[in-house]
């Protein structure tokens, strides 16, 4: 079935020029760079992306480069460090063995490494790593300066995985002061990163296209190179997609897949292409075409060892069936997904595998029969009480359903409030007993 959109088909090249000697300046904009959090109205597409695709760029590998695994072993004390009180934490890092580059370098590492699970905790150790390079260094001073601008980065990067997006603001305008006045290196390519990010989690998926086009001219630019790297361009794509864009989502991911296979990096990235492709192909029709592009990628994802990763593309695919209507074969899946989530402990992703539940039954006509079992689970689970949102998610898509709203789009109203864990307990009270009356 497809979906009430305008398909507009661009096969022109998605960024245009890209050669790297080109004398277009990346900061030439700079003002759309700047700085706010407010969300424009949703569109269709982004609402089918909420639907099927969201976690899909949570599955990109953490690698470690050489230089870090040397730094951690030349670094025992960053285990004691990280045991000290934030007072004592302080004051260490004024000195040795604290008084180290080469331990907040390996600071940023374990922040990048644990940030998903543990944003807290990685906020803490970016912090501790922005300490001790905001210290006087004569010997090493553009050393420090660059740890410097990758620990703000990197607490900016947390702090939206947190979804505190002021304070991530702050942290991001912090840093692009510091790289006003430097030669474009990697710090320019991840500032541009790390906040396309943020500005597609606030809707601003212009202004992310936009820092992601200049992430990758900055990659080019540092290597000398006229190839864009295959993670930019599917980011590109995906950020098309939300655009409503389907069509030129299609071109920028067949692109990929004709100039990139030579790149080392594009393997790991062939399943989401895959992925990308079959949503593409769903959203303007081509339901079977769509089936058939996730049936070839099955054998590739069942190849990948590390099974919170492969989870991600089984619920994606399930996500797709949903969306296609493939209900007999999606509902068994999302239960399986669900129950290796709640063994995991990880709330957010169970509420939103509870709330595809809740679409897939919604759209089977078991609403009644099967969305009291969803809340009693989730009512059940360590901290829920503590986060109205948890238990509100799901009383929204009740809510939705019976003011007459299409089940997709209440799915995408109970999606909203885990995303942006807005819900309050006072107001969860009342929406309970206006049910239970």
């Amino acid at each position: 079935m497809a979906l009430d959109i305008d398909v507009l088909v661009d096969l022109q090249d998605p960024w245009g020029d890209t050669d790297p000697e080109s004398d277009a300046d990346p900061q030439a904009d700079d003002e759309v760079l700047i700085f706010g959090d407010r969300r424009p109205p949703r569109s269709p597409m982004e609402a089918l992306l909420d639907e099927i695709l969201s976690g899909i760029l949570e599955s990109t590998h953490p690698v470690l480069g050489p230089a870090i695994q040397q730094a951690k072993q030349r670094s025992p004390c960053l285990g004691n460090l990280l045991a000290m009180s934030p007072p004592e934490q302080r004051k260490a890092v004024g000195r040795p063995p604290y008084r180290d580059l080469v331990l907040a370098n390996c600071l940023l590492d374990e922040s990048t490494k644990i940030a998903p699970k543990r944003p807290a905790e990685a906020e803490r150790c970016a912090l501790l790593a922005e300490w001790i390079a905001d210290q006087p260094w004569p010997d090493e001073p553009k050393k420090a300066a660059s740890v410097l601008l990758d620990a703000i980065i990197t607490q900016g990067e947390v702090l939206r995985l947190q979804r505190d997006w002021k304070k991530a603001e702050l942290r991001f305008a912090a840093a692009y002061t510091l790289l006003l006045d430097q030669t474009p290196h990697d710090a320019h390519a991840a500032f541009c990163r790390n906040l396309s990010r943020l500005r597609a989690d606030q809707g601003r998926y212009e202004e992310a296209a936009l820092l992601q086009m200049y992430a990758m001219r900055f990659h080019c630019l540092r290597w000398n190179s006229d190839r864009l790297p295959s993670e930019g361009l599917y980011r590109l794509a995906i950020l098309a997609l939300k655009q409503n864009d389907p069509g030129r989502a299609m071109a920028i991911l067949t692109r990929l897949c004709l100039d990139q296979e030579s790149d080392p990096c594009f393997d790991w990235v062939r399943n989401e292409i895959d992925i990308g492709r079959a949503i593409c192909l769903a959203a303007v029709g081509h339901a079977d075409a769509a089936r058939g592009l996730i049936a070839e990628a099955l054998p590739g994802w069942r190849d990948i060892d590390d099974r919170s990763r492969r989870l991600s593309f089984e619920w994606i695919e399930s996500r797709i069936a949903v969306h296609l209507g493939d209900l007999d074969r999606a509902i068994p899946r999302l239960e399986a997904i669900r129950r290796w989530l709640i063994a995991e402990g990880d709330l957010d992703k169970i509420c939103l595998s509870s709330i595809d539940l809740a679409l897939a039954h919604a759209k089977k006509g078991q609403t009644a029969q099967r969305l009291p079992g969803l809340l009693t689970d989730i009512a059940r689970l360590p901290g829920a009480g503590e986060k109205p949102w948890a238990l509100g998610s799901l009383w929204r898509f009740r809510e939705a359903l019976d003011r007459g709203h299409d089940p997709a789009a209440a799915a995408r109203e109970a999606a909203e409030i885990v995303h942006r864990r807005e819900m309050s307990l006072k107001r969860l009270a009342a929406r309970c007993y206006q049910i239970r009356a």
